[in-house]
């Protein structure tokens, strides 16, 4: 399966999107999926939001033919799908150990 991962500009460089090519929906899981676009955009897995038709990704262990699932009729993907495309966005983290004062 070709596996595109798009996003905004400003949160994956140059064109926006990540292609991962060959990969098994019923094998890999969400979060080695995020994992690899960890490796192509250097943006945390904690930082990652998948989606796909206006659902979350949110359950890192299940292969991605489990995980992407709706609740209409057909809203499935099956392994051998020729292609398909998720939606990314991040969530900046926070970071609590930042000076507050350093007068």
């Amino acid at each position: 399966t070709k596996l595109t991962i798009v996003a905004p500009l400003t949160t994956i460089s140059g064109n926006g999107q990540v292609d991962f090519d060959g990969l098994d929906l019923g094998v890999t899981t969400v979060g080695e999926l995020k994992g690899k676009i960890e490796l192509e955009s250097d943006i945390p897995i904690t930082n990652q939001d998948l989606w796909w038709r206006g659902y979350r990704l949110d359950d890192d262990a299940l292969p991605l033919t489990k995980a992407l699932v709706g609740v209409n009729e057909g809203e499935i993907v099956e392994a051998g799908t020729p292609s398909l495309l998720i939606f990314m966005t991040e969530t900046p983290s926070c970071d609590n150990n930042e000076d507050k004062d350093s007068t």
